[in-house]
């Protein structure tokens, strides 16, 4: 027979991923860095890496201690699966498979890695944290404290975005910050969508307090409950006193050596009623906080994203509670809305609710394949001052053209898409022409400021579907989730005669403080803090919120972990025992069955006890070896162009030459050295220096043709090819003719972008063939009739 495991090896374990996950919700919102190329995102999701495998591996770890494989069957797993395997498809046919893998460079989360991060973070959490017990007090207290966590962490990040808001920091950045701030999350639109979710979990928080209950688990009245003067900490055991009435008193043996009497006159729901109110405090100043940092963002869709929601919250929450004359709720009611109603006088809102306004802010032109005309007479009027950065088009007038482009894409490719993440190459395929009359028509859109529309671009009908089918169904399942707390929160009609038959227990397990005290005694259901309609109505606000935010925009890292997390902390809260949870794998216990039957003793095989734990711990060590080398490279790719910006090639070459070598995979790094290269060659053909350039020429071309074969439509790689080439140029004219070269086949990946035939022409300038330069800056200014420099290049070739 063998030895029972060490329940300290689970435990161990269980205390590791518990605080991983603290970890996870805490510092994720607040990860960034001035020693990257991007400063939010990529710390972000690095981190969000770093602990998913930190939680893998100890989950890992758990299973090999105790024999058993650990999981857990929630409402969520079968739309999750559906979901990652149209990822996996789409990355699979996908027109670039490390994009669709990695995400794109600079904005990283999305990709395939990322999301399936999230996936198995959501089944480590439903399946390692908590009893298999519903709505057992363990399950409630990991998750009230991952809400604190959460909470806690928008705190941080929502004064820092207020202290924006009175410069704070306005000096260290370019953009306007204290008009608009973004605080940890990078962007304003980002803030906003991440501080709606955070904002209807402290209401869920203010209006999930029920009030003390009228009995405790035994069904004695709480007020005659001897606890009022008996010491923190004290195991109480039940002694009923009177059958007949059915009253009870209780006296615990520290109180009794305190020299306590039995008949307290302060009750226990008294106790509960101020730790009520005193929680309620601290989460009304939460709520200021959050609803004054979203206010400072100046975010439309933001706050559309938070009105919509808050009204129905309001709704659904005050009519029940009016009816019921639950007048606790209906003060927290009145206290919410004037909090919001005085912020929003003081603050201002971003934009008043017209229904003229809002209608044009929500149009649904991009459906149409006709042309967008009003962005574009706009723009035209305002003629060549887009270009000097006077005047900006609207961002609502751009997103339309934008979208516009994902539906052609969709219409296109209907069913998988171009590939997971790859919005930002096949959107040049179907640019519309409108773009270039917009004061961003040069930049790279590599999301279509639409997640649906998004979806239904890089993975398809099939995708878009998918992705749908998430929060739907998490609506659906909290639905019917909220019947049934509605349904347990009302009073059961008991006869005047009717006393409590339970049998007495001996005494309870002694607890460090009277408040986990109170989660030990009260076990109903009604009796716990999130377990009530209020909590599940706020988390369906804020994901309705979400599903808001994501039309008008799309998810970052911060966004997509609670996405993902907030229905598996829910799952928790519903846990009960499942048929398929804690089985042992056959073809595992297979193996430990023949190898301890070559033992004797009883020991445990040494597959189990040694061979495994190492294999585990080498894995983890493997791993986050990886990530830190993912790391380490993006800092010093950063520091490259830092460097070649301020013209110090050397120091460039030798930076981008480590960021290649800690990740050689990454197509940027090589697209960017070879730039660098190149001007190394233009500097040391200018000195005259020809033998000394020739030896960097051929690495520059390598490094080129690498970035293109690894991201084939990256219409950016083809532009810096054809940059590298031209300073190949000072060391032999002939490189021009490969220049013109690379970006005619730019211009058949971009037939739309102006910039292209402009530098062809520019090209042909070089070459002294001013017909064919002429032919092309004509190209430019039918796609873009307001580009300045295109008509000044051919009105000299014209004199």
């Amino acid at each position: 027979m063998q030895k029972p495991i060490p329940k300290n090896q689970v435990f161990f374990w269980d205390k590791i991923i518990f605080l991983s996950f603290c970890a996870l919700f805490f510092f994720t919102p607040l990860m960034l860095t001035p020693l990257n190329y991007e400063l939010f995102e990529f710390n972000k999701i690095v981190f969000v890496y770093f602990w998913t495998i930190v939680i893998l591996c100890a989950w890992a770890g758990k299973m090999i201690a105790s024999g058993k494989f650990i999981f857990k069957r929630t409402f969520w797993d079968k739309p999750l699966l559906v979901f990652f395997a149209s990822q996996a498809i789409s990355t699979i046919i996908s027109i670039d498979r490390h994009t669709s893998i990695f995400g794109y460079y600079s904005r990283f989360n999305g990709g395939l890695l990322s999301t399936a991060c999230y996936l198995l973070l959501y089944w480590a959490l439903t399946s390692n944290i908590g009893s298999n017990k519903k709505a057992d007090p363990t399950n409630q207290s990991k998750v009230i404290v991952f809400l604190k966590m959460i909470l806690f962490s928008g705190f941080l990040v929502s004064a820092y975005g207020i202290a924006e808001h009175f410069g704070i920091d306005k000096n260290i950045w370019v953009q306007d910050v204290q008009n608009r701030v973004f605080s940890t999350l990078g962007q304003p639109n980002w803030l906003a969508a991440y501080l709606n979710i955070i904002i209807f979990l402290s209401l869920g928080v203010i209006f999930g307090q029920n009030r003390a209950p009228r009995t405790d688990p035994e069904g004695i009245p709480s007020g005659h409950r001897d606890t009022s003067d008996c010491p923190i900490g004290a195991s109480i055991p039940y002694q009923k006193t009177n059958s007949s009435t059915g009253t009870s008193s209780f006296r615990s043996p520290a109180c009794q050596q305190a020299g306590f009497s039995e008949g307290g006159h302060t009750p226990w729901s008294s106790w509960y009623q101020d730790k009520i109110f005193k929680n309620r405090l601290v989460t009304y100043f939460l709520f200021s906080v959050f609803y004054l940092c979203l206010l400072f963002t100046k975010s439309r869709s933001g706050f559309l994203g938070f009105i919509l929601p808050f009204l129905g919250f309001v709704f659904l929450t005050a009519i029940p509670a009016v009816k019921k004359k639950a007048l606790g709720q209906i003060n927290s009611m009145i206290v919410v809305l004037a909090i919001t109603f005085f912020i929003s006088v003081i603050a201002g809102t971003p934009f008043n609710l017209k229904w003229s306004e809002l209608k044009s802010k929500i149009s649904f032109s991009f459906l149409s394949d006709v042309p967008i005309s009003a962005p574009a007479e706009k723009t035209a009027i305002e003629g060549e001052s887009p270009d000097n950065g006077l005047l900006i088009t609207p961002s609502s007038d751009i997103r339309k053209i934008v979208w516009k482009g994902a539906v052609r894409l969709w219409r296109q490719y209907p069913v998988f898409g171009t590939g997971t993440e790859t919005f930002g190459y096949a959107y040049y395929w179907v640019r519309p022409i409108e773009h270039n009359l917009t004061s961003e028509w040069d930049f790279l859109y590599n999301k279509a400021h639409n997640e649906y529309l998004n979806f239904a671009a890089n993975n398809g009908t099939v995708g878009l579907l998918a992705y749908l089918a998430l929060p739907f169904s998490f609506l659906f399942w909290l639905s019917k989730r909220l019947k049934n707390n509605t349904r347990s929160e009302s009073p059961r009609a008991k006869s005047k005669d009717e006393t409590p038959h339970r049998k007495p227990r001996k005494e309870l397990p002694f607890v460090p403080t009277l408040k986990r005290e109170a989660f030990w005694c009260w076990g109903k259901k009604n009796f716990f803090l999130l377990q009530n309609r209020q909590f599940d109505l706020a988390i369906a606000s804020g994901f309705f919120s979400v599903m808001i935010t994501n039309f008008f925009g799309f998810s970052v890292t911060a966004i997509s972990l609670l996405f993902f997390l907030l229905p598996a902390i829910i799952a928790v809260l519903n846990q009960k025992p499942s048929k398929g949870e804690n089985f042992r794998l056959e073809k595992v216990s297979l193996i430990f069955e023949k190898l301890a039957a070559r033992k004797n003793g009883g020991k445990r095989p040494f597959v189990v006890k040694a061979i495994l734990p190492a294999l585990n711990f080498l894995i983890l060590l493997f791993l986050i070896y990886k990530i830190a080398c993912y790391w380490i490279a993006d800092f010093h790719f950063a520091k490259g162009e830092s460097f070649a910006q301020m013209g110090f090639l050397d120091s460039a070459l030798t930076e981008l030459n480590l960021a290649v070598k800690f990740n050689p995979s990454e197509p940027v790094f090589y697209s960017k050295r070879s730039v660098v290269l190149s001007k190394i060659v233009a500097d040391l053909s200018r000195s005259e220096e020809n033998s000394g350039a020739k030896q960097f020429i051929g690495q520059a071309i390598e490094d080129s043709a690498k970035s293109l074969s690894i991201s084939p439509y990256h219409i950016n790689f083809y532009k810096e090819r054809a940059k590298m080439l031209y300073y190949l140029a000072f060391y032999d004219l002939d490189y021009i003719n490969l220049a013109i070269e690379t970006l005619t086949v730019a211009a058949q990946i971009a037939p739309t972008d102006a910039k292209i035939p402009y530098n062809i022409a520019s090209a042909y300038q070089v070459l002294d063939n001013d017909q064919e330069a002429k032919k092309y800056f004509e190209k430019s200014l039918e796609l873009k009739p307001n580009y300045l420099e295109a008509k000044e290049a051919l009105a000299r070739l014209e004199k």
